[in-house]
């Protein structure tokens, strides 16, 4: 191959607390959790690496990913790309951005015609296996990059394409081994190593997405994408410091994407800056002032702040759009249920139930207003219900440590609730609950073991 030829080619924290609500993520939920930059191409039929309310990738089926704009490219002689469009979802309703990702072909050409026909068998395959994963016919673009590879084995962008093509048939393992060729041969291409960090993100790998994403950022550290996707690894790991520093980046490289601001409000929402959250929710909510995601998670964190008054105006809004969104419903439960108004939250609980059935929280907390009503039977009935779908949670200890305490069983609550404690340490009400039993019962000197908070939530067990 001529060098002119060459140079028109390029080439998925604690247990839950009681009043966690879905959408609402922690770290210990793991794949689940991270939703990230969803990157599939229709042209090519990638997995992507943003999705809502999962960390990290799930198959574009899944996801409910729509609205796909086709970038133009050129294909002038020799130019290759296996392309990798960008589907940037953002957790809102949006538009989404598509990006073509190409590998460029790296080494050496062969000298003199003998180059020529080997060379051009290469381009063919090359050629055939970009039009199988446009088709989804994953075997078949395997079987032809790997031909193209046997004629041009430093082909970087034969070992991208024989990686996707893996990648998508499920085959993480030796999709990342033909990724890692890849960056072998171009050490200083970005490109090939972006994908290798979305491979391992899809196997679980994440620190060592974190080390191939910064070294993307290194060589393009204006990349949105990968910022996006570092913060959540780094979020997924646990270092919510360096999340945190991601996320703002993210916001200022996109100070108008509603979506940055959106992740970075529930990262702050999670480290208790509620009003750090309230204003990158505000600010995603001015962008997507219909989007129900972010006006529950903006409506949660007024809960959080107890200003109640304005938490209901948001759950209503939302009811006003959509009077079947169980999560407002639901949000709108908790705040009965806090503020000792009306029936509790128990209609609000039943409604969401009614929408969504499998949802534990709603039983248990239905269960827990029941109890404070004295309605004890159906109170078990809604714990029964609850226990089915989440058998070991720490909310149905907890629950169930109230429903014996109100029935005169003292023993079995202050088990229920140091069962509670065990799954939930950081669950302030369960240690309170705890704490009282046991100083009723004399105790609380000699179990203090079972008791301790961390600092900041001893005043709610010292108010007694």
């Amino acid at each position: 191959m001529s060098a002119a030829d060459r140079s028109d080619r390029s080439p998925s924290p604690g247990p839950p607390r009681l009043k966690k609500v879905p959408g609402r993520s922690t770290l210990s939920e793991g794949a689940k959790k991270t939703r990230c930059h969803a990157e599939r191409s229709e042209a090519s039929a990638f997995v992507s690496l943003k999705t809502n309310n999962c960390r990290f990738l799930a198959p574009l089926g899944m996801t409910g990913l729509s609205g796909f704009l086709t970038p133009s490219h050129p294909r002038g002689r020799g130019y290759k790309s296996v392309m990798l469009r960008l589907a940037t979802f953002r957790g809102c309703a949006r538009a989404f951005v598509l990006v073509s990702l190409c590998c460029w072909l790296s080494g050496s050409s062969l000298p003199g015609n003998q180059a020529e026909k080997p060379a051009n068998q290469a381009l063919q395959f090359e050629d055939a296996g970009e039009r199988a994963l446009a088709e989804g016919n994953y075997p078949v673009a395997a079987e032809k990059f790997r031909s193209a590879l046997k004629l041009n084995p430093g082909s970087v962008e034969a070992h991208a394409g024989l990686g996707l093509a893996l990648r998508e048939s499920g085959n993480l393992g030796e999709a990342i081994v033909e990724l890692r060729k890849a960056t072998e041969l171009d050490p200083k291409g970005w490109k090939p190593r972006y994908l290798l960090a979305q491979t391992f993100i899809l196997h679980q790998e994440f620190k060592n997405a974190i080390r191939e994403l910064q070294q993307v950022l290194q060589v393009n550290p204006r990349y949105a994408d990968a910022v996006y996707n570092l913060a959540m690894a780094e979020w997924h790991v646990g270092d919510r410091s360096s999340a945190t520093r991601d996320f703002r980046k993210l916001v200022s490289l996109q100070p108008h994407d509603p979506g940055a601001h959106f992740q970075l409000g529930k990262l702050l929402r999670e480290e208790g800056d509620g009003w750090g959250a309230l204003s990158e929710f505000q600010t995603a909510w001015a962008g997507e002032p219909r989007n129900l995601e972010i006006r529950n998670e903006l409506a949660l964190t007024w809960v959080d702040l107890r200003h109640y008054d304005e938490a209901l105006a948001e759950f209503q809004s939302t009811l006003r759009i959509d009077p079947n969104y169980m999560l407002a419903h639901y949000g709108m439960g908790l705040v009965r249920e806090l503020t000792d108004e009306g029936d509790f939250g128990v209609s609000e609980f039943r409604e969401a139930i009614r929408l969504k059935p499998d949802f534990a929280d709603a039983h248990f907390h239905l269960a827990k207003a029941l109890v404070e009503q004295r309605h004890f039977s159906e109170a078990l009935v809604a714990l029964e219900d609850g226990a089915r779908l989440d058998p070991d949670g720490p909310a149905l200890h907890y629950v169930r440590g109230f429903y014996f305490k109100d029935q005169g069983d003292p023993e079995k609550a202050l088990a229920e609730f140091k069962r509670a404690v065990q799954l939930a340490p950081q669950l302030p009400d369960a240690h309170y609950e705890t704490g009282l039993l046991l100083r009723q019962k004399g105790e609380l000197q000699s179990d203090a073991g079972e008791c301790e908070l961390p600092e900041r939530h001893l005043h709610s067990f010292l108010e007694l």
